[in-house]
């Protein structure tokens, strides 16, 4: 990295790019009135209706979990030698 041998050129620098005061206070008003509206109208929309049914849904999940783990404790792996009592 170099520095500038010449005083005060950083803050030159700085000071170009540096915002001009006021920034648009009227395109900000707008957009912010802008943003309001659109939110009204998204919250006068009524709430979507649920049709699922939770307790269908957790029973089924129950179901499911509970038919893996029978089937995972009762089959045989593949991997399992035969048991031969002697």
């Amino acid at each position: 990295m170099t520095t500038d041998p010449t005083p005060g050129a950083g803050t030159a620098t700085l000071t170009r790019h540096a915002p001009v005061l006021p920034v648009d206070p009227t395109g900000l008003d707008a957009a912010r009135h802008a943003t309001f509206a659109r939110l009204d109208v998204v919250d006068a929309a009524p709430a979507p209706r649920r049709t699922a049914r939770p307790a269908l849904r957790w029973g089924l999940a129950a179901a499911s979990a509970a038919a893996l783990t029978v089937a995972g404790l009762t089959l045989p792996s593949p991997g399992d030698p035969a048991a031969f009592a002697g």
